[in-house]
């Protein structure tokens, strides 16, 4: 299930400040050409009510969306879709036995205060307890166009068979040695990392060209 740049109500007080997210509906297109069949919620049908009911059959979730953490209250600290998904409704009504791994591309969604004895960032919590094995998450504020940048290429990574961690170590390594001074900067690809551990459901590239014996 791929989500990207949700309509939000701009005036509301939870939103206050914040714009549309323009690169996140270009990266989870992107993205889809990796995963043809996938349930894809852009813009008015980005609501919680659909991402619960979606979430559960479905082996990878990616959100491209604003994410406010509360170091106050943490379990209130949410995903701003079409309507609010915070942390203590994630807990409660997250429950999947099938998804292995979920992708938070948002501002701070591995960051903030770390909660309980786990140790881990309140919208990362909820996701592991509800049974998901790997998260990828970034650790403080990052920017629409080169995290899009960062994220396709780490779903191409992940799609040809590498685990998580490889597939986002293999994103960084190529944001660093490009070109555009823009992606070079550590900024654009260090905010990313992988919580828990995600192996890829698909076959990796060697497997797939590796002459069959005689």
């Amino acid at each position: 299930m791929l989500i990207g740049d949700p309509a939000f109500d701009p005036q509301s007080i939870l939103a206050r400040g914040l714009q549309r997210l323009p690169f996140a509906e270009k990266e989870v297109e992107q993205i889809r050409s990796f995963y043809p069949r996938s349930e894809v919620l852009i813009g008015e049908a980005a609501t919680p009510q659909r991402f619960f009911r979606l979430a559960g059959g479905n082996a990878l979730i990616h959100i491209a969306a604003h994410a406010i953490v509360n170091g106050d209250a943490p379990s209130q600290s949410f995903l701003l879709l079409n309507g609010v998904l915070n942390a203590e409704t994630l807990m409660k009504q997250l429950h999947t036995d099938k998804t292995r791994l979920v992708v938070l591309g948002a501002c701070s969604s591995a960051g903030g205060l770390p909660v309980g004895v786990e140790g881990i960032a309140p919208l990362v919590r909820p996701i592991v307890g509800a049974g998901v094995p790997g998260v990828v998450g970034a650790l403080w504020d990052i920017d629409d166009a080169t995290a899009s940048a960062l994220l396709v290429s780490f779903h191409r990574h992940y799609r040809q068979g590498s685990d998580a961690a490889s597939a986002l170590r293999a994103a960084q390594l190529e944001l660093l040695r490009s070109n555009n001074l823009g992606l070079k900067s550590g900024l654009s690809w260090a905010p990313f990392q992988v919580i828990g551990y995600a192996s890829s459901p698909f076959a990796s590239l060697g497997d797939i060209t590796k002459e069959k014996p005689p």
